[in-house]
């Protein structure tokens, strides 16, 4: 039985739907679209007798991934697809090597000088918030904020008590994004330029080589997202996501579309 694609359609990107959608027509691959309702447990009624995979927004895929109703579904790990678990595999390969594990409430309470800076981002795959530098003091009042009023626009069950990592800040010059199957890269873009979003479809391949490297020693699934970092002309992990949520910038759609409806 062919593999079904079902895609959300109310995307922020509306491009990356329909570059699926046209990836799986001309390979003969089933394509169905489902609106989402965003952040709801509420899950489309969709058979589970063909193989399915789903593509859409983190809370959409996090809830088909919690529900283990569809074979393959999604390609995702709570315990794999964390920082921590990041660096307990590639080490001194992250850009955040060394760094902290620590809650938000737990770091407020640190005591740190008011105009130090850190670098902070969650620790989980879970988009609960952007990572930044943060001064310590604007870091403070963040997190009364949360203290007294959890949550926000984006992901509402935001708290005090979610565990955070922490480092010393670093310049990155370019940033790519490579999508990986079975160990190999695929397809991918650069996406970030000393911060500034600049997609462009190159994939250098000493950027190949360095995740092709990297997926020798450990890999989060059998099909997921790489980000890449260029520091000090060095290469780095920034993290790894969720091949199912992950925008794919200018990379090969189509590549992604078959090697994962290939994958046996």
């Amino acid at each position: 039985m062919s593999l079904r694609w079902v895609v959300q359609s109310n995307l922020l990107n509306a491009v990356d739907h329909d570059r699926i959608k046209e990836s799986c027509s001309k390979h003969g691959y089933r394509f169905e679209s489902v609106q989402v309702i965003p952040f709801t447990l509420d899950l489309p009624e969709i058979d589970i007798s063909c193989p399915t995979v789903f593509y859409g927004a983190t809370n959409f895929i996090t809830n088909v991934f919690n529900s283990g109703r569809w074979k393959p579904g999604v390609f995702f790990n709570h315990d794999n697809f964390t920082v921590r678990t990041y660096v307990d595999h590639y080490r001194e390969h992250m850009i955040n090597y060394p760094c902290t594990f620590t809650t938000i409430a737990d770091f407020a309470a640190s005591r740190q000088p008011a105009d130090k800076m850190f670098f902070i981002r969650p620790n989980k795959d879970m988009k609960e918030f952007a990572g930044d530098v943060m001064y310590f003091d604007a870091f403070m009042k963040w997190e009364r904020n949360l203290r007294y009023m959890p949550g926000c626009s984006k992901h509402p069950n935001l708290t005090v008590s979610a565990e955070i990592v922490v480092s010393d800040p670093c310049g990155i010059a370019h940033e790519w994004r490579v999508f990986v199957v079975k160990g190999r890269a695929l397809t991918g873009s650069h996406y970030r330029q000393y911060g500034k979003l600049i997609p462009t479809a190159e994939l250098p391949q000493a950027v190949v080589d360095f995740v092709e490297g990297l997926c020798k020693t450990w890999t989060p699934a059998e099909a997921f997202v790489m980000d890449v970092g260029e520091s000090a002309g060095n290469l780095y992990v920034i993290e790894c996501n969720c091949i199912n949520s992950a925008g794919f910038y200018l990379s090969d759609v189509e590549k992604v579309v078959v090697g994962i409806s290939e994958l046996g």
